[in-house]
């Protein structure tokens, strides 16, 4: 994704909202997240690619939020 952003821009979003962070567990939204980071070369912010439905649990939000201090 780096090719696609000029020096002052940054990525936004990637970790889809239904199959990872509403319905995956706290492993595959550590990948997920990690692997969007490594993609973008560390020039992004962390979030869904989309809203995040009100079925995601306070838990798997937490795992979310958690794996930003992974990084």
């Amino acid at each position: 994704f780096t090719k696609m952003l000029a020096a002052h821009q940054v990525f936004s979003g990637k970790s889809d909202p239904v199959t990872i962070i509403q319905n995956g567990d706290k492993d595959s939204i550590i990948s997920s997240v990690s692997e969007d980071y490594r993609q973008a070369g560390g020039r992004c912010i962390v979030s869904a690619g989309c809203e995040i439905t009100p079925e995601t649990t306070v838990t798997n939000m937490h795992n979310f939020r958690e794996t930003v201090f992974l990084l």
